[in-house]
C-alpha cells in the first residue's frame, strides 16, 4: 500500500505550496473533498476523523493540516491529544491524502509524535534557495508572464527578498501588470514600483540608518513619503529590521557563524547572510539606543502625546 501520509518542513512556503498543489492533483480528489484544518483553531482529531472518513461519492481525499502547532511542544502536543494521530499513521487510510504542512515552523524533532511522523511519513524539506537558484527562477518565471527581467532588477529583488519565493512572486505578478506582457522590467521600474508601499525600498532607508548616513535616509524617507503616507508603516518596518539585526548582532559577537544563526534564529541563511553584512556598519550600543527609541515613540504616540508622523521625523533627523 503506498504511504500517503507527508509532512512538510522548511522555510520555503512558496515551493512548499507549489509541491502540495501537485499532491492534490495527483489525487484527482474533487474539490468537495479537499479539506484544511488550522490547528491553531481546530483541534488534531477533527482533521484524523476526517480522513478515516470515505470520500463523498467514493475516490480520493485530501486533508490538510496547517500549523501543526503539537509539533511545536509537550504542552502544545499534550493540549491535542496526539495518540489519535500515532494510532493513524499504524494504518493509514487507503482512499486519504494526509498532508502536514509545517512549512515555516519551528518543529521540536524531539516529541514523540515528530519522531513517528519522521519515520513513517514521507517527509519533504524545502528551504531557502541560493542566489543563483532564486535568479534562474525569477527569469523563467518572468517569462511564463511574457515579460524580460534586466540584470540589475535581478539583483535588486534578491536584495530586498532574498529567497522569499511567495513575495517574489506577489511583486512579479504587480510589475507584469505594470510593464504588461512582452514588456522589460529594468532597475527603475523595480525601484518605482517597490516604492509604492512595498518594504523593498524600506530596505535601503534601513541601510542608510545602519551606516548613519542621514541625509540619504532623509531623502529616501521623503521619496518613499510620497507614496506611503502612514508613518506607522515605516516605524514598524524599521523597528522590526532593528530587533531582527540586533538579535543577529548579538550573536555575531558571540561568535557564532552565519548557518548557526540561521538555524537558532529560524531564519533563511541566504537572510541571515545580508542581516551580517548590514550590521557590520553599526555598533550593538547605537542599535539598542534606536531601539530603545522606536519603543518609546511607539508609547508616545499610542497615548496621543505626539502625531506619528512629526515623531518619526523627529527620529529620523535625530540619527547620528
Amino acid at each position: 500500500m503506498a504511504n500517503r501520509v507527508y509532512l512538510y518542513k522548511g522555510d520555503e512556503k512558496y515551493l512548499t505550496n507549489a509541491k502540495i498543489q501537485r499532491i492534490i492533483k495527483e489525487s484527482k480528489a474533487d474539490e468537495i473533498n479537499i479539506t484544511t484544518y488550522d490547528c491553531s483553531e481546530v483541534n488534531l482529531e477533527k482533521a484524523i476523523f476526517d480522513a478515516l472518513t470515505p470520500a463523498f461519492l467514493g475516490g480520493n481525499k485530501v486533508v490538510i493540516i496547517t500549523n501543526p502547532i503539537f509539533l511545536s511542544s509537550e504542552k502544545n502536543s499534550n493540549m491535542h491529544n496526539t495518540k489519535i494521530l500515532l494510532s493513524y499513521l499504524d494504518k493509514p487510510s487507503e482512499t486519504t491524502y494526509l498532508i502536514i504542512n509545517a512549512s515555516g515552523f519551528k518543529v521540536n524533532e524531539k516529541l514523540e509524535i515528530t519522531k513517528a511522523l519522521l519515520h513513517k511519513a514521507n517527509v519533504v524539506t524545502t528551504n531557502g534557495i541560493s542566489e543563483v537558484e532564486f535568479r534562474g527562477w525569477l527569469e523563467r518565471e518572468c517569462s511564463i508572464q511574457n515579460v524580460r527581467i534586466e540584470k540589475n532588477a535581478l539583483s535588486l529583488m534578491y536584495k530586498a527578498f532574498g529567497s522569499n519565493l511567495e513575495e517574489t512572486k506577489n511583486e512579479v505578478d504587480k510589475l507584469t501588470s505594470y510593464v504588461g506582457s512582452g514588456g522589460v522590467i529594468t532597475e527603475t521600474t523595480l525601484k518605482e514600483l517597490m516604492s509604492k508601499g512595498n518594504n523593498g525600498d524600506v530596505y535601503e532607508l534601513v541601510n542608510a540608518l545602519y551606516k548613519g548616513e542621514k541625509e540619504k535616509a532623509i531623502k529616501l524617507y521623503l521619496e518613499l513619503s510620497k507614496y506611503q503616507k502612514d508613518a506607522s508603516f515605516f516605524i514598524n518596518v524599521i523597528s522590526k529590521s532593528f530587533k531582527d539585526n540586533y538579535l543577529v548582532k548579538k550573536m555575531m559577537e558571540m561568535k557564532y557563524n552565519q548557518s548557526e544563526i540561521s538555524s537558532k534564529l529560524n531564519l533563511n541563511s541566504n537572510r541571515v547572510y545580508y542581516m551580517m553584512k548590514d550590521v557590520s556598519n553599526i555598533t550593538t550600543e547605537k542599535m539598542e539606543k534606536y531601539i530603545i527609541k522606536l519603543a518609546d515613540l511607539d508609547l508616545r504616540i499610542k497615548t496621543g502625546l505626539i502625531d506619528k508622523k512629526i515623531g518619526f521625523e523627529e527620529f529620523l533627523y535625530g540619527i547620528e
